[in-house]
């Protein structure tokens, strides 16, 4: 068999692979209720072995569906090859989109977007090397996740899942959507109400507005000492406030010990992209964005 370069399609099979494939006596097979992950497995798996790959509709009642579609394709060579093809030279390339295309095939098999009372994004899988190495290319790829969690199964140890899941702020969300995501419809449109609906913000941000609110308070600071020092020099507030690009009205009120106002949370909103309504409980209360491990829940 000819050498296979490392793709975004070969990474997007592993990563496939390594969650839902069944690779067995010469047959390799994917059988899966959307038929959008079924065309997309196909059409990669096509492009890097050059491989047919038949589709067929099986009804079967163990799927909540009563059917799912399967695609399959026979080679000893490919079996062997994918059998044991080593996962570290995806988490040893350098290309993000190789990465994301691994975690998208991993996503696509393993993973959740789920809209119930708490939204989330996770992915379970019983081997926890799998699921380590999956949050080491999140981590690659600067995507924020929960710790490893070890959910039991009927008090059966090696049947245990492993999950972690995406952490639920804004910037963190749309990153995993811009370079991971979903091949599967359904749980893209998921994905995206979860965003829409999500109005947690991460630590950065609460750094960002107190910089922007200190930076404010420095620089009117700053201002009220120069009005001081050009009244000294007899200059009328008027004056001052062409100078300064303040108003008059502001120019007396500051050199008069009236304290200027802070910036307003409109302006705020407007710097950071944070809600008017957190910002004022940011403002009023003292409340820091959750960082809890587990702050996945709404």
């Amino acid at each position: 068999m000819k050498e296979v370069e490392i793709s975004k399609e070969l990474g997007y099979i592993i990563g496939v692979r390594d969650g839902d494939l069944c690779i067995t006596h010469g047959v390799i097979e994917l059988s899966v209720i959307d038929k959008d992950f079924i065309d997309e497995f196909k059409r990669n798996f096509e492009q890097v072995f050059n491989k047919k790959m038949i589709i067929k509709k099986r009804y079967d009642v163990r799927h909540t569906k009563g059917f799912c579609w399967r695609v399959r394709a026979c080679s000893v060579e490919l079996c062997k090859f994918l059998k044991i093809f080593d996962r570290n030279k995806i988490l040893n390339s350098s290309s993000k989109e190789i990465k994301g295309a691994y975690l998208r095939g991993f996503f696509d098999s393993e993973g959740c977007a789920c809209l119930t009372k708490q939204t989330y994004i996770m992915i379970n899988n019983i081997k926890l090397e799998n699921i380590k190495f999956c949050k080491k290319l999140l981590e690659d790829l600067n995507i924020k996740t929960t710790r490893v969690y070890e959910i039991s199964n009927n008090g059966k140890r090696k049947n245990h899942l492993h999950q972690i899941f995406i952490r639920k702020w804004n910037e963190n969300l749309i990153n995993f959507k811009n370079n991971v995501g979903f091949s599967i419809k359904r749980k893209m449109k998921n994905l995206d109400v979860i965003i829409k609906k999500c109005h947690n913000y991460s630590p950065s941000d609460y750094k960002n507005f107190i910089n922007i609110v200190l930076e404010d308070k420095k620089m009117k600071n700053e201002l009220v000492i120069k009005i001081q020092n050009l009244r000294r020099k007899g200059l009328t507030y008027e004056k001052i406030g062409e100078i300064l690009k303040i108003s008059r009205r502001n120019a007396e009120n500051w050199y008069k010990g009236i304290k200027p106002m802070p910036i307003s949370h409109k302006e705020i909103s407007k710097k950071t992209g944070v809600n008017e309504n957190v910002i004022n409980k940011w403002l009023n209360s003292g409340a820091k964005p959750n960082t809890m491990l587990r702050d996945y829940h709404d």
